[in-house]
């Protein structure tokens, strides 16, 4: 079994034709930022606070063409999933809102390991 990775953006930058996602992020910072389950809503509340039009894109990692590293992105001692090139449509396996829940913030989502 395989932890998925998980991708966070707005509604309105999903683009359900595109053969590969390749956010602004990619060309700014290089790379594609990613979180694991227990990790998600932690970044959420960092990076997202006050959007309420979220959508969660889970990766599966052994679908990638680009590599995987893992990085302390925010200073935190924590070291999150960055994907170094697009993600292909093949890997991103579900594309699915992710309210926050009650008071504004965000749970840890219901994701199983992908088999």
């Amino acid at each position: 079994m395989t932890e998925p990775l998980l991708h966070l953006l707005p509604a309105a930058d999903v683009d359900h034709d595109a053969t590969v996602y390749a956010p602004a992020s990619l060309e700014v910072e290089g790379f594609v930022p990613c979180a694991t389950v227990a990790q998600v809503a932690g970044m959420a509340r960092l990076l997202f606070a006050g959007t309420p039009q979220l959508q969660l894109m889970v990766i599966d990692p052994r679908l990638l063409d680009s590599e995987l590293r893992w990085r302390d992105l925010y200073g935190i001692g924590q070291e999150f999933p960055c994907v170094y090139g697009p993600i292909p449509r093949r890997a991103i396996v579900e594309l699915r809102p992710f309210p926050p829940g009650r008071g504004g913030r965000w749970s840890r989502p219901d994701i199983a390991p992908l088999t």
